[in-house]
Parts: C-alpha cells; structure tokens; sequence
C-alpha cells in the first residue's frame, strides 16, 4: 500500500474547546480508538511494510487517549516507525509525569499548536515549561502554527522561547521541521476569522487525497485529514481498521469521489451537480481546503444520496 505517512486520530476529546477546531473536540466527546485497534493495524504487513516513515498522533487531545498513546509509540518504534505527537500541551500542567512515562516507551517528536486559541487555554507559561522539559528529556519540539488573521500569538511565543532558550531556537530554527504553518480553513460559515483576499478557484487538482492514510477515532479510514468538521463526516470513509485491521478502500463511490477531487479540484465537485457552468468558479476561497469543504457542506444532501445508492 503506498502513502506517505500515517495520520491517527486517537480520540475527539479535547479540553481546550478552540471555537474552530476542524474536529470539533470537546471535553464531552468520548471516542477513542483502542490498544487492540493499534495492534491489528501496526501489524498488517499492508500497513508495516512500509517503514521509516512518520506516524502522527493526534485528536482531539491525543494525551486524552494517555494509554493507547503509550502503547502507539512503543509500537511504533519497534516497527520502525518515527512518531510525532500533535498536542496543545495543557495536560502538562495537571499531569506533568505522563511525558517521563512516555519517553520510556519510545522516541518521539512533540509538535504544540500555538496560535491564539490554543494559547488562550494553555497559557504561555505552561508552554515555557513544557519547553525546558523537553530540553532536559532530549525530546525534538517543534510547533504548530495555524494562520488566523491578525494573530500574533505564535510570534509572541516563539519570542519568548528564543529569550528563554536562546541555544534551543539556533539550532532548531534553521530545521524546516520546526515551524509548520497550516492554513486556517472555516468550518461553517460563521467562522469568526476573515480570510485573506484570494482569487477565483481554478481547477487544478488536490495532491492531498490519498496523500496519507488517515484512521480516525472509530477505526475508519479516509481519503484525507480534513474532513472530520463536516456533518456526517462518517459517509467519507474508504474503509475500517477493526476489519482484521487492514485499510482497504472497501465503498467504491467514496473512492471514486476522491479520486475524482485528487484530479479536478475541489470545483471538480461542484460541476458534477452545475455541469454547466464549466468556466470556474467567482465564489472565492482562501485555500483549496475550503473550497472542497464548501461544496462537500453545500451538496451534502445528493453526496449523500449518491455515496448510499
């Protein structure tokens, strides 16, 4: 099976409750994937064939998920997998002794969300001690930043970090790695965050379906990572894992849709149900993840309709 990396939702738990969060994590949210599903899956040689390559944990809050999260990272090292761990960092404050425990299961990389909202929860503070702590645990941090208009809390804290941890920042800044900037994309139309000026979407096609392979919280399988703040999110998934733990890309019409957006674009969609209107589109869209989230939201009925028939 090719992909690039895999991309695992531990849980859709989360306390900091970000107002755009494209999970919609919750405190209250309550999936979470099992030991047993990392270890069917991990041991699919469709899956473990491929070594050397990234797994990224995430949620939700993937520290919300701590013992399935001890089990992945063990699991992965001796699989020859590297992990990296997507977390807003706010458990360290209550449970600071869940990142010794961690380390002792395997190596891994921390990757911490810091643009305003996260910010706001975790606090610059925790996140300086977090850093130090890391430092000491010989543990790679690198950071998350999404871009929301007008935010300048990622430049405030890395700043801080810099004053605070001056040999850490020169050897980390000059590391692609260390500062992954991810696009902020609406997840309904009362998003609070204006968006950039932007041009008309062309259609040119989307080089993330099928890009990696994503297993959400209940074991199913999707064409991408992007998809879960839709309602009925569930009716986009190729597959499940707790099928013998194995990816396949069992629902055909998901398939095709997909492959159809990984070739066409996002306006792909849109001229399946207007054909006639073929010269583009004059809606504008800050990215093409919004563009296709659009259109999945705004043809939600017939997709539906289409993908059960």
């Amino acid at each position: 099976m090719s992909y690039n990396n895999l991309i695992i939702f531990l849980t859709d738990r989360c306390r900091s409750g970000c107002s755009t969060c494209n999970v919609r994590a919750v405190p209250g949210n309550s999936g979470m994937l099992k030991i047993e599903d990392i270890d069917s899956f991990l041991s699919n040689p469709d899956v473990s064939g491929s070594n050397k390559k990234y797994i990224i944990w995430t949620g939700g809050e993937p520290f919300e998920n701590f013992s399935v999260l001890e089990y992945g990272i063990a699991m992965a090292g001796n699989k020859k997998f590297r992990s990296e761990i997507l977390s807003s960092g706010y458990w360290f404050r209550d449970t600071p002794e869940m990142l010794t425990e961690l380390v002792q299961k395997g190596n891994f990389s921390l990757r911490i969300s810091i643009d305003s909202e996260h910010i706001l929860f975790s606090g610059e503070d925790l996140l300086l001690d977090l850093t130090g702590e890391c430092l000491k645990k010989n543990i790679e941090l690198n950071f998350t930043v999404r871009d929301l208009p007008g935010d300048e809390s990622a430049s405030k804290i890395l700043n801080s970090i810099k004053i605070n941890y001056p040999d850490y920042t020169s050897v980390r800044m000059s590391d692609p790695r260390w500062i992954h900037h991810i696009p902020h994309v609406p997840i309904d139309k009362n998003d609070p965050y204006s968006l950039p000026e932007t041009s008309s979407l062309n259609n040119t096609g989307c080089k993330l379906v099928f890009r990696d392979l994503v297993v959400g919280w209940s074991g199913d399988v999707y064409p991408c990572c992007g998809l879960f703040s839709l309602p009925g999110f569930e009716k986009y998934s190729t597959g499940n894992i707790r099928n013998g733990g194995r990816p396949e890309l069992q629902y055909k019409k998901v398939v095709e849709l997909f492959r159809m957006i990984g070739e066409h674009g996002p306006s792909g969609i849109f001229q399946k149900f207007d054909p006639t209107k073929t010269k583009g589109l004059m809606q504008e869209f800050g990215n093409q993840c919004h563009a296709c989230l659009y259109f999945l939201r705004k043809y939600d009925v017939q997709l539906k309709n289409i993908l059960s028939g």
